[in-house]
Formats: C-alpha cells, sequence, structure tokens
C-alpha cells in the first residue's frame, strides 16, 4: 500500500521520493504502508536569513500520524499507517 501525503511548504527535500512539486510549495509524495515508526516522511526546507523554526497548524497533523515535533525541517511518522482507513494525507507545516 502507498500513502499520498501533501505538504505545505517553502521548499523541499525528500528520504523518500518527491512525485510532484510546483511553485506554491505543494508536494505529494508515496509513504509504503509498514514504514517503521521515525521514517522521514519529508523534510521542509525554508530559505532566507535567521533562525528557521517549523511547526504544524492546528488541522496540520490530522490523527498525529506525525511526530509532533519537527526537527531541522524533517517530519517523521510517529505510528503506523493504514491505507485502508486512511489513503491519504495532508499535513500543513508554517
Amino acid at each position: 500500500m502507498v500513502f499520498v501525503i501533501d505538504a505545505q511548504i517553502t521548499a523541499w527535500g525528500n528520504a523518500i521520493t518527491a512525485s510532484t512539486a510546483d511553485a506554491s510549495g505543494t508536494v505529494a509524495t508515496a509513504v509504503v504502508e509498514g514504514s517503521s515508526t521515525g521514517t522521514t516522511l519529508f523534510t521542509a526546507v525554508a530559505t532566507g536569513s535567521g533562525t528557521v523554526t517549523y511547526a504544524f497548524t492546528s488541522d496540520g497533523n490530522p490523527g498525529s500520524v506525525a511526530s509532533p515535533t519537527i526537527t531541522a525541517g524533517a517530519v517523521t511518522l510517529a505510528g503506523t499507517l493504514d491505507y485502508e482507513t486512511t489513503p491519504s494525507i495532508v499535513f500543513k507545516v508554517v
């Protein structure tokens, strides 16, 4: 099973594989069901100067699928994925 995950970000890198990206920073990627806790789902990369911090919007981590702490832009899996109950997930990162 493969999940499609969308993330609102300014730029990004991904340890898995990016399938699409556009100028708005929306990215779709696939994550294999059965991926282990701690797997990097995607990495947000902000450009500019100064210190950068990342956080989910209030509705940006549905079902707490990802770890609530985003370290160095990396959004990681907090638990298990179940394609039959949730075939896609949209994360919102600010």
